[in-house]
């Protein structure tokens, strides 16, 4: 079942291939027009290339995030859903899941590059996939819940925003941190404890809260 699920979820993402490239475009496109509006100053840009390259990931994801169970709520699938043999909350879970692997992994993948335009230094852009790849899925989680919430909206979007950007806000602090850190040669494993420890709580946390809130939009 669990399988299914994922090839179901996975074929879904397949049929809109837009949607996993529109990240990594939205990145350059924000890269390009910094650099311009910056200048190629090198010691500029790479003071300030790890909070750039992160806040491009979270606005990616904010945007990915803004129709995530539209589709789903519009033809009635989120209804089936709840009255399927599996559990909601596995779906769910799933449907973020490979969200995350489709849309929010490639833009992991190619953030090391992002960095090298903005002359981030090399020790550093390790440092910087890790703090993406422990702290991504809690944004994810954090966006799918804002994006529960206002599902019935006709203008959600403004909202999801409002709902979301607080709760980015610790995330982003804690990676920068932990960037900083590496720059420096000091130790920065606790940021990355707390990284992972937020997406674990956020887990336990959000998810039943996202179904709960998707419960009640139906």
């Amino acid at each position: 079942m669990l399988s299914a699920l994922i090839k179901n979820e996975t074929a879904l993402v397949f049929k809109k291939p837009a949607e996993i490239f529109q990240p990594i475009i939205f990145g350059l496109i924000t890269i390009t027009l910094f650099v311009l509006a910056i200048g190629v100053d090198k010691t500029i840009l790479s003071a300030v290339a790890a909070a750039v390259v992160w806040v491009i990931a979270l606005l990616a994801i904010l945007l990915s995030s803004d129709r995530l169970f539209y589709s789903d709520f519009e033809d009635g699938t989120l209804e089936q859903q709840q009255l399927a043999a599996c559990s909601f909350i596995t779906i769910i879970g799933v449907k973020l899941l490979v969200h995350w692997l489709f849309i929010v992994l490639p833009l992991i993948i190619i953030c090391p590059i992002y960095a090298q335009l903005l002359f981030l230094q090399d020790q550093s852009v390790l440092t910087l996939v890790i703090t993406l790849l422990l702290g991504t899925p809690s944004v994810v989680l954090f966006s799918a819940l804002g994006s529960a919430l206002t599902l019935s909206l006709k203008r959600g979007s403004l909202l999801l925003g409002l709902i979301t950007t607080p709760l980015y806000v610790p995330v982003l602090i804690i990676s920068i941190s932990a960037i900083q850190a590496a720059q420096q040669q000091l130790n920065y494993s606790g940021q990355l404890a707390l990284l992972l420890a937020m997406t674990l709580v956020s887990v336990l946390v959000c998810l039943p809260a996202i179904t709960a809130a998707l419960r009640l939009n139906n």
